[in-house]
């Protein structure tokens, strides 16, 4: 049976430090020391560090094993269904079982609720159910990967420009993805710990070697995704 737990961020990088090496990366790269020290307002200055959750952090020397994977499907109104079928399928190769889901950032998962696309206003229901409230900043611990949570994440990353990076990582910390706007799978391996193209084959997935392109479109504009002015 899926169950799915509200954890804190903190929780997760005291305890597993690869994880916390990662997400430390990202904010160190995204800190923008200019910028911050031209915050004049202090308020505005501790909520801009208060995003950088895990910018202290140590970061360790990691080898990496990165591919983007796409299952070629263009019908957007059950794409989400069919990428839960191959995660699952991935995850089953690979011994993937409880998962953390994070975002590189410690930011609102409801950052875009002004955005009244249906398919983002759909997915936001599904994810206020979980949460019981419409703000929510920390993490998920999953014990096994859900539909449902399958297709929050993509919408929300298709739509909302600030939940481009909801990562999901693999609670023994040996691998974690990414699904990007364009429903691609964005694949990391940790120290060795690779995904091999007859796995991939297998499951029927395809690498992307050059540029992604939209699954959905034929121009590249998304429809539903939407910026805060």
């Amino acid at each position: 049976m899926n169950h799915i737990e509200l954890i804190e961020r903190k929780i997760i990088f005291e305890n597993y430090k690869i994880i916390a090496s990662e997400i430390s990366k990202i904010q160190k790269s995204r800190f923008d020391t200019e910028l911050y020290a031209e915050i004049e307002n202090e308020n505005e200055k501790i909520m801009y560090k208060n995003n950088f959750d895990a910018v202290d952090y140590k970061g360790y020397s990691i080898n990496y094993d990165i591919k983007i994977l796409t299952i070629e499907y263009n019908d957007i109104k059950i794409f989400s269904n069919r990428l839960y079928k191959f995660l699952l399928k991935l995850f089953d190769e690979l011994n993937v079982n409880e998962i953390f889901i994070l975002l590189d950032l410690k930011i609102d998962f409801f950052e875009s609720l002004f955005n009244k696309y249906k398919p983002l206003i759909k997915a936001y229901k599904k994810l206020e159910k979980i949460i019981g409230k419409n703000y929510y900043d920390e993490a998920f611990y999953l014990n096994k990967l859900s539909e449902e949570i399958v297709d929050i994440v993509f919408w929300l990353v298709r739509c909302s420009p600030q939940m481009d990076n909801i990562m999901i990582f693999d609670k023994n910390e040996r691998y974690y993805l990414n699904i990007c706007k364009y429903g691609n799978i964005h694949f990391t391996g940790l120290d060795g710990n690779n995904i091999s193209r007859d796995i991939i084959d297998k499951i029927g997935l395809k690498v992307i070697e050059g540029r992604e392109d939209d699954n959905f479109t034929n121009d590249g504009k998304i429809n539903g995704r939407r910026i805060k002015i």
